[in-house]
């Protein structure tokens, strides 16, 4: 993770010294997809080197959509046999392209090995006897990890970039703490980073104000409604309404 960290502090500086402007949302998105990509597979899909997309992950961005569709059969059953009729047919193309892709790369993945690298496969390999996955099971899961790993990263930290640079004040504490926490760059690793109180209720609140979810979730609260976490809420409100009404995060200030 820090070598693609490196990676991308290093392609921003080139753009600043030219004084370009950069779209950091595609740049979050091609940091989180490259990570996931060699977690998942072993290989990176090399957003970062070529700062453009690969022709996968514009596939994937493609089943987001697709997801949406698929909720509205599902809420609307009588309108079911329309709007199938009416799915965009570039749009199942990709899902299908993709979920190939991820089985094929599984597969290589699964084939390949696992003692020399840490990942999340060579982990499904190791405890994977007769009670474990079977090849099926493990591209699907890869499916998951691909999507669920990288966008809604990448999203939640576009809405935080978002936030604290409408809000000076917060910016700027949130500056002093990690400035006068590292004196050099080595020194910023996930442990040390896990430290940084103000830091991580930034990003709790930025997760309760701009939830990195591509579609609804079909939960609401039962009939009479339900305390949660102390909280009250009321019946037939969906999860994407309590998250949002809770209060901010008490350590943002």
């Amino acid at each position: 993770m820090k070598r693609y960290m490196d990676l991308l502090i290093t392609k921003l500086r080139g753009h600043a010294s030219k004084g370009e402007a950069v779209d950091l949302v595609k740049w979050y998105n091609f940091t989180t997809f490259d990570i996931i990509g060699n977690l998942s597979f072993g290989e990176d899909f090399g957003c970062l080197d070529s700062g453009g997309y690969h022709p996968w992950v514009a596939m994937i961005f493609g089943s987001f959509k697709l997801s949406n569709y698929n909720q509205a059969i599902k809420r609307l059953p009588r309108l079911a046999p329309l709007l199938r009729y009416l799915l965009p047919q570039s749009l199942l193309k990709n899902q299908r392209e993709h979920m190939q892709l991820s089985f094929e790369k599984a597969k290589q993945r699964a084939e390949s090995g696992y003692a020399e690298r840490e990942d999340f496969m060579s982990y499904i390999l190791r405890h994977n006897d007769e009670k474990g996955m079977s090849a099926d099971e493990i591209g699907e899961n890869s499916n998951v990890l691909i999507v669920a790993g990288s966008e809604t990263t990448a999203t939640l930290l576009s809405g935080v970039t978002y936030f604290l640079l409408k809000e000076p004040r917060i910016y700027q504490k949130l500056a002093q703490e990690v400035r006068s926490a590292f004196e050099n760059e080595d020194d910023i690793t996930i442990l040390n980073v896990n430290k940084l109180q103000y830091l991580l209720a930034t990003l709790n609140e930025a997760l309760r104000m701009y939830p990195p979810i591509p579609s609804g979730l079909p939960r609401i609260v039962p009939k009479g409604g339900e305390h949660v976490d102390g909280y009250w809420f009321p019946e037939n409100v969906s999860w994407n309404y309590s998250i949002a009404i809770r209060p901010t995060h008490p350590n943002i200030s």
